[in-house]
């Protein structure tokens, strides 16, 4: 890739989105990764965990589960929120939520009470805007995470990756760096986010190679999980997906899939030849985004199947409907 090429890639992930704009934030979050964090990850998860708490955690008090060690969680009753995920889909949102709750905002001691309560994809996102909002690069990524524990070969997860002058580095805001805060602490995974980086193929398989691998061989979806479930060919499509979106500064929640390709789990068997031709084509594309950021930028802004997606107010006879107006639209050219 040719230099201006790559000054092209960059600057697309110092920009914003509709979910990671930081708004009217930006100098609360300068002064939290210079003054705060030190310019540096490791201390900056911390301040990060101190806002966000993992619905996980939430269900494991449920369970009867000791978790004090990540708070005290004696506030929750039937009015505690067991996820805002569905309420809080933008970084602009939580932050407004983390401010009005405390407006003290990041700071370690929080009480778990004033955090909000969502999962890895939020966090992803809020890291993005923190990152951005200082003028670096950052991106989110969606894939399967291979260390949470010993009963699945993986799980639906969320990271992220930065540019740190010379290459993207990978990293896991939820899990690396505070064992006081990681809501996988017992895992055994180094501390430092570059051990994480250097044994990235071994812990993390992004959702565009979990595809190829699964069309290889179907036999490495058995053992691994969705939202605490076995996984199924249907949600490997939906995470390809979620990876496009991210690396299109187009960071969409679990709700929002393409309808060409979303589906109950049977729905996966009725995929023609040509549309599972078309999720190799877009996989192989996205295992080096940046080689081929131009293709896939085009394929993104160019192709209706992948753009028009389904949410809980909005699904297929909508898109049926765009369609035909479409391919009217088409024949009166």
């Amino acid at each position: 890739m040719s230099e201006n090429n790559y000054l092209e890639v960059l600057d697309f992930y110092k920009q914003t989105s509709i979910f990671t704009n930081y708004g009217k934030y930006q100098a609360d979050l300068i002064d939290l990764w210079i003054n705060q964090a030190e310019q540096n990850l490791g201390k900056l998860s911390p301040l990060v965990q101190s806002v966000a708490v993992h619905r996980m955690i939430v269900q494991q008090v449920l369970d009867g589960k000791d978790m004090t060690a990540y708070g005290d969680f004696s506030y929750i009753d039937f009015k505690t929120p067991m996820s805002e995920d569905d309420i809080l889909l933008t970084a602009p949102a939580m932050l407004a939520e983390i401010f009005r709750r405390d407006e003290r905002g990041f700071y370690i001691g929080r009480s778990t009470e004033s955090r909000i309560n969502v999962t890895c994809r939020y966090v992803a996102v809020l890291v993005c805007a923190i990152l951005k909002a200082n003028g670096i690069p950052c991106r989110a990524r969606a894939g399967w995470a291979h260390y949470f524990n010993a009963s699945a070969k993986g799980a639906d997860h969320w990271v992220n990756e930065y540019w740190n002058g010379e290459r993207w580095v990978m990293f896991d805001m939820d899990d690396l760096f505070n064992s006081g805060y990681s809501l996988y602490q017992k895992n055994g995974i180094a501390e430092h986010f570059a051990d994480f980086d250097t044994k990235r193929h071994d812990l993390f398989t992004t959702g565009a190679e979990m595809w190829l691998k699964y069309r290889e061989n179907p036999d490495v979806l058995a053992g691994m999980q969705y939202g605490g479930v076995q996984a199924q060919p249907i949600t490997l499509v939906e995470y390809l997906f979620f990876d496009l979106f991210s690396l299109m500064n187009y960071e969409v929640s679990y709700t929002f899939t393409p309808v060409a390709y979303s589906g109950r789990i049977y729905d996966f068997w009725n995929f023609s030849h040509e549309k599972l031709a078309s999720l190799d084509e877009l996989a192989r594309l996205l295992v080096e985004p940046d080689r081929n950021f131009g293709l896939i930028r085009q394929a993104y802004e160019n192709t209706p199947e992948y753009r028009m997606v389904s949410s809980p107010l909005v699904g297929g006879s909508s898109f049926d409907k765009l369609q035909k107006r479409l391919a009217a639209a088409r024949r009166d050219r």
